[in-house]
C-alpha cells in the first residue's frame, strides 16, 4: 500500500485530476493481478515471478543498490523452498536457480544455455570494437584460422578458455608459474622487503605494524601481474597496481553498465590499465621477457587476426581483471576469520611449518597434502566471501524439472544463495565454521558448494589462486609471530556493493597486525 500511495502523490504532484489519479491507479492494480495472479495459474510450468508495482522497473533499484540482500528477501518470500523464481530487473526478466539440482542440470546444458552474450557484453564495457569482438567470437574457417592447434574449430573466444586450462591446470605450466610466484612471494616476506608504505604503518627494530588488507593486495597483485607479464610491465607502469585497485573498487559501475554521468571514476582507471597494457604491447618482444605461456599466445593468436594493438590491449585488461579480482580478498578473509581463532592460528602454522623441507625451501606439494585445516579455512571463507554468480541467456525454451524457462530471459546462479543451504550446512549456515568440512570431507563436492562456478565455465585459476594464498600465509605464520593490534570491529562484508568473485570488506574496514621475526 506504500507504494500504491506513493504513486498516487507522485500523479497527484503533476496535477493531475482526482478522476486520471484513480483510473492509474485502478490500471495499475489490474495490471498487478493479471501478471501476477491470472498469469501464474494459467501457465504453473513456468517459476513464479516475484511482485512488483512499478512496470518494467521491476526489482531495479532494490537489486542494484544490494543484490544480496534483495535475492535473499526474494528467495524468503517463499519460505526458502528453493523453487526457482524470477525477477524483472528493467524490463528484463531472469530466473533465479538456488536449489543444487538445479544448478546441475544448468551446467550440464550446453545446448541452450549460452554464456556468450555475457562474455560479449564484458567486451564492450571494455568498448573493444565491434570488428575485434567479431574476429574473437568468429570460428576458424577459409577466411580466419587461429596459429595454435583448435581440433574442435573453437573461435578465439572459445579457445581463451582452453589455452587457460592448459596454463593453469596441474602440469608443467602451471609448476613453471608457481615457481615464479613462488619466487616473488618469498622475497616480499621477508621483514628487510616489507618496507612499502602502500601496507606499513610502523616500524621499529622490533616490530612491523601492517594493514592487513593493504599487504595481501601488495603481495598478491604483484606475484600474479609478474607471472603472467614479467616484470616489463609493472616497470613501465609503476602506478598500474594502484589504478587496478581503485578500477577494482568501482568496476560494479562496468558490469551493470551505469551512464558515464556516475562512472567518471570508472572510466578513468579503465583507460589507465588499458594505456599501460598497449604500452607494454608496444615494446619489442625482447624487451619484456618473463611473460607466461597463456599471455604469449594470446597475443600470437590476437595479432594473427589482425586485431589492433590497442583493441589487444583492451581484450587483456578484461582478462586481467577477472583473474586478479578475487585472490588478494580471499587472502584477507581468511587471514581475518583464522586470527578470530587461536585456537586455530595455531594449528594452521604448525601444518605449515611442516611443509618447509630440512634447507628452508617451501615444498609446494606438501600445501595440498598436509594442511587440513588451512584447507577446511580455505573452504569455509569461500562458502562465506563469495559474491559472485554464473550468468546465462536461455536460446531455446529449456525444461527444469517441472519447470520451463522461456527463451530470450537470463538465468542467474547466486552462489551466496546456494551457499546458505540450511539443509546443507546446518542452522548456523550463516557463521563462519570450519568443522562443517572437517567433519564431512565430501562436502567440499557437494553440488551446493560452486565457489568456482561448475559446466564449461569452472574457473581454472582455482589452483594457482589456492597456491599462492597458501604460499603467502606460510612464509607470514612461520616467518614471524603475529599479533592482532587493532581493537575494532571485526571487518564487515560489503554485500551491498555488486561484485564479479569474492566480496570487498566494507571501505576503511581492516585488521591491522604486529609482526615480529621468530627466533
Amino acid at each position: 500500500m506504500g507504494l500504491l500511495a506513493n504513486a498516487a502523490s507522485t500523479i497527484n504532484a503533476w496535477g493531475a485530476p482526482p478522476v486520471v489519479i484513480l483510473g492509474c491507479l485502478t490500471a495499475l492494480v489490474l495490471w498487478r493481478f493479471i501478471r501476477f495472479t491470472l498469469l501464474p495459474k494459467l501457465h504453473p510450468e513456468e517459476p513464479v515471478e516475484v511482485p512488483y508495482w512499478l512496470p518494467w522497473v521491476g526489482h531495479a533499484r532494490a537489486y542494484i543498490s544490494n543484490p544480496t540482500k534483495a535475492l535473499t528477501d526474494c528467495r524468503m518470500l517463499y519460505h526458502d523452498d528453493r523453487k526457482p523464481f524470477s525477477i524483472t530487473i528493467a524490463g528484463r526478466r531472469m530466473y533465479i536457480l538456488t536449489a543444487p539440482d538445479d544448478v546441475t542440470a544448468a551446467y550440464r546444458n550446453f545446448s541452450t544455455l549460452s554464456m556468450d552474450i555475457f562474455t560479449q557484453d564484458l567486451m564492450r564495457g571494455f568498448n573493444v570494437s565491434p570488428w575485434a569482438l567479431a574476429r574473437v567470437f568468429e570460428k576458424p574457417g577459409a577466411s580466419m584460422q587461429l596459429v595454435g592447434p583448435n581440433p574442435r574449430r573453437k573461435s578465439l573466444a572459445g579457445l581463451t578458455v582452453e589455452h587457460f586450462r592448459r596454463q593453469l591446470f596441474p602440469g608443467d605450466k602451471l609448476t613453471q608459474l608457481g615457481q615464479v610466484t613462488l619466487d616473488y612471494v618469498e622475497r616480499s616476506v621477508r621483514w628487510e622487503n616489507m618496507i612499502a608504505p602502500a601496507y606499513v604503518m610502523a616500524s621499529t627494530g622490533q616490530y612491523k605494524d601492517i594493514s592487513l588488507l593493504h599487504w595481501c593486495e601488495d603481495v598478491l597483485l604483484h606475484a600474479a601481474t609478474r607471472s603472467f607479464f614479467g616484470n616489463a610491465f609493472i616497470e613501465q607502469s609503476p602506478n598500474v597496481l594502484n589504478d587496478f585497485l581503485a578500477f577494482d573498487n568501482v568496476s560494479w559501475k562496468l558490469m551493470y553498465q551505469m551512464p558515464h554521468i556516475i562512472s567518471d571514476d570508472m572510466l578513468k582507471y579503465k583507460h589507465a590499465l588499458v594505456d599501460a597494457i598497449e604500452k607494454y604491447l608496444d615494446l619489442p618482444q625482447d624487451q619484456r621477457p618473463g611473460a607466461n605461456w597463456f599471455t604469449e599466445m594470446q597475443e600470437l593468436e590476437m595479432r594473427g587476426l589482425s586485431i589492433s594493438t590497442r583493441d589487444m590491449a583492451k581484450l587483456i585488461c578484461a582478462i586481467y581483471w577477472v583473474i586478479n579480482t578475487n585472490a588478494y580478498k580471499l587472502l584477507f578473509w581468511m587471514l581475518a576469520f583464522m586470527f578470530q581463532d587461536k585456537d586455530l592460528t595455531g594449528k594452521v602454522t604448525a601444518e605449515l611449518a611442516t611443509c618447509f623441507r630440512p634447507d628452508g625451501k617451501l615444498d609446494i606439494p606438501s600445501l595440498q597434502s598436509q594442511t587440513r585445516y588451512l584447507t577446511a579455512l580455505w573452504h569455509e571463507t569461500l562458502r562465506l566471501a563469495n559474491s559472485s554468480a554464473s550468468a546465462r541467456v536461455i536460446t531455446a525454451d529449456t525444461q527444469l524439472g517441472p519447470y520451463t524457462l522461456r527463451a530470450g530471459h537470463r538465468l542467474l546462479i547466486p552462489y551466496h544463495q546456494l551457499h546458505r543451504n540450511l539443509a546443507v550446512y546446518g542452522s548456523n549456515a550463516e557463521a563462519f565454521d570450519i568443522s562443517r568440512f572437517l567433519n564431512d570431507e565430501k562436502l567440499a563436492q557437494d553440488p551446493s558448494f560452486r565457489p568456482f562456478g561448475g559446466g564449461s565455465t569452472y574457473c581454472p585459476g582455482r589452483f594457482l589462486a589456492k597456491q599462492e594464498i597458501f604460499m603467502a600465509m606460510a612464509f607470514l605464520l612461520c616467518r614471524f609471530d603475529v599479533q592482532v593490534q587493532s581493537q575494532g570491529a571485526f571487518p564487515r562484508m560489503d554485500d551491498a556493493k555488486p561484485g564479479i568473485g569474492v566480496v570487498s570488506p566494507v571501505e576503511g574496514d581492516d585488521m591491522v597486525l604486529r609482526l615480529r621475526v621468530k627466533e
